[in-house]
């Protein structure tokens, strides 16, 4: 069973990055990975949570329900970390 605290926090991290740039291809360059790492860091992801994170949209990438909710605790845990 997954639980926050096992959670791989670089593909948290890296998903958040994805988020934030509008783009996993920008997430891919500006965390020096290629896309396909950084795909493969986001399946790995859902994997783990055992939900979709991402559905395709028109334009591009949609987070889903679960995917916000990721991006909400991936940013408080950033948040925090930079705090202590």
């Amino acid at each position: 069973m997954m639980t926050r605290s096992n959670l791989d926090m670089d593909g948290l991290r890296t998903f958040v990055t994805g988020f934030e740039l509008g783009s996993f291809a920008r997430a891919a360059e500006r965390l020096g990975r290629s896309q396909s790492a950084v795909n493969t860091q986001l399946r790995k992801l859902e994997e783990q949570v055992g939900q979709a994170l991402v559905q395709k949209a028109r334009r591009g990438l949609a987070l889903t329900a679960a995917g916000s909710s990721w991006i909400a605790y991936g940013q408080f845990v950033r948040a925090s970390n930079r705090v202590s």
